[in-house]
């Protein structure tokens, strides 16, 4: 089972400018131009061994939708989704549709009834919101008409799943969400042995742990959308006990450019 300790980092409430109106290539009135948008989910791990969401349809709110506060989008492919498989640097592509010039300020996951969690090999029901998963975009960006504006969701699991107070092991989804985009963020990524040290790798800024991942097999790892900024800490944390933990300190963020860590060993129990 997979154990991670998150303290989530405050949400900023911004907004998204699309494009906006132009002419025709033959001198007429304006036209309405498109944006192209991307929206993808990863996942912070959490203490479970699967959460399982019932994705049928994504809506975003928008001043360009004159009909209604939220406009419907095509979710590729509508269907259970275990969030824990998007970890690590893995995400999967939920949304790339063409939408109208306005302003978005939110996003909506539509869920079904197909929702649960699983510790071990057991089961347990999870209650979702009725009004699904709602986003408040943390950050802004002007887009141009021709562009792909790539948006990543990523559910924080510890904080998301809570026990159910009738006590009979059902679960309540309590959705703590951030969001990060490639133009505001970078990701860091490096080597973390030895795997006997069951370690977790956070990315941390002052108080705040934003970003967490478990090594592969091979100890790599991806920490995602780290914001862009100075003074970030990267801690190796070490399950096991007779294993060190281990820092990298003042790491720059620069959005767009990833950042790749000299290999870490964590120092452990002389071997016998």
């Amino acid at each position: 089972m997979k154990y991670l300790k998150v303290s989530a980092l405050s949400l900023t409430v911004a907004s998204l400018a699309l494009a906006g109106c132009g002419k025709d290539d033959n001198g007429g009135g304006e036209v309405e131009m498109k944006t192209r948008l991307e929206v993808r989910m990863a996942d912070a791990a959490g203490a479970y061994d699967q959460i399982n969401l019932d994705l049928q349809g994504v809506e975003i709110d928008t001043s360009a939708n004159a009909e209604g506060k939220w406009a419907k989008l095509t979710l590729l492919h509508p269907g259970t989704y275990d969030i824990l498989d998007f970890e690590s640097g893995i995400d999967t592509l939920l949304i790339a549709q063409d939408v109208d010039q306005g302003v978005i300020s939110q996003i909506k996951l539509l869920l079904g009834e197909e929702n649960s969690v699983v510790i071990g090999e057991t089961p347990a029901a999870l209650s979702v919101p009725a009004d699904g998963i709602v986003l408040k975009l943390a950050s802004a960006a002007n887009l141009k008409e021709e562009s792909t504006y790539k948006l990543w969701m990523e559910i924080n699991p510890l904080t998301s799943i809570v026990p159910a107070e009738d006590g009979i092991g059902t679960y309540l989804l309590e959705p703590d969400v951030r969001s990060f985009t490639e133009s505001m963020s970078a990701d860091i990524s490096g080597n973390v042995l030895p795997l006997d040290a069951d370690p977790v790798v956070w990315a941390i800024l002052g108080a705040d742990t934003v970003s967490g991942a478990y090594p592969d097999a091979e100890g790599d790892f991806v920490l995602q959308g780290v914001p862009a900024g100075t003074g970030w800490t990267v801690s190796f944390d070490a399950n096991v006990q007779g294993y060190e933990d281990q820092q990298v300190s003042d790491i720059e963020v620069v959005a767009g450019e990833p950042v790749t860590l000299d290999p870490v060993v964590l120092a452990g129990p002389e071997q016998e």
